[in-house]
């Protein structure tokens, strides 16, 4: 089987709201075939078999506690990439279990916008010092200490809502693996390093940091979800291709009920 897109995702919550999101993936890609990982907590595992089981849905066997601050939630999508490098898929998009779509994809422009693997050394750069989580990378000498051997420009960005060629993230995954990047190097962290590794290492392997798609808002309102149902955007964002939005895990949150009634 080939499919155009993997949907790779952390999850600690509800098995309700995983169900919710799986189908959300679904009714919103249509027309592509996808298969969606989850990367579950052991509690949430266990409770894999009470719902509905589907040939492209999966539920990875690595079980392991999350935490916002730390290396947890980006290696747990190496660990789904790694299940499933085997497989014939051309994207990789990682998200995380509070994250719905609201719009449907435009793969054409997925397929246009991606970056290709590129490796550009565009120079070691801390960039602003006023950027998301500086004062707390620097502490950490010895990836720190690589990033500038290795002339790799450090960039900040969230998470969910990209997307990857799978030679791209192969790369990525196979740099930290020769260079010794492990969870023991972010052990004293308390930043989330998903959110510095993944943009600062795609700018290494293609030489851009690619799209979010991904709206992901604090506070979110009805009125922040229908705009972006409605115009792709929101607030003051200029982006007009948003697809998701970040809503609060509960399965009887009333945005959430909201979104899945679309």
């Amino acid at each position: 089987m080939k499919y155009e897109i993997v949907y790779s995702i952390t999850a600690h919550e509800h098995i309700d709201s995983v169900n919710g999101l799986y189908e959300n993936i679904i009714k919103f890609n249509k027309g592509l075939n996808c298969l969606v990982v989850f990367h579950c907590e052991e509690e949430l595992y266990n409770l894999r078999n009470t719902i509905p089981t589907r040939e492209n849905l999966i539920f990875n066997p690595i079980r392991t506690k999350k935490a916002r601050f730390s290396s947890s939630i980006f290696f747990a999508h190496f660990d789904n990439y790694n299940l499933l490098k085997d497989y014939d898929f051309d994207f990789f998009c990682t998200l995380s279990s509070n994250n719905l779509f609201v719009r449907h994809i435009n793969f054409e422009q997925i397929k246009t916008e991606t970056p290709y693997l590129n490796i550009n050394k565009t120079g070691y750069s801390l960039g602003d010092k006023d950027m998301w989580m500086w004062d707390e990378f620097i502490k950490n000498h010895q990836l720190h200490g690589l990033f500038f051997e290795c002339d790799i420009e450090i960039k900040v960005a969230p998470h969910p809502g990209a997307y990857y060629r799978k030679e791209v993230l192969g790369f990525i995954i196979d740099f930290c693996k020769k260079k010794g990047i492990n969870k023991e190097m972010f052990v004293h962290d308390v930043f989330g390093a998903e959110e510095i590794m993944f943009p600062s290492l795609e700018k290494y392997a293609t030489g851009i940091v690619s799209k979010r798609y991904a709206a992901c808002l604090y506070g979110i309102t009805e009125k922040d979800v229908m705009d972006v149902i409605n115009t792709g955007s929101v607030r003051t964002w200029l982006r007009k291709d948003y697809t998701m939005v970040r809503i609060n895990r509960n399965p009887e949150d009333k945005l959430r009920k909201l979104i899945y009634q679309l």
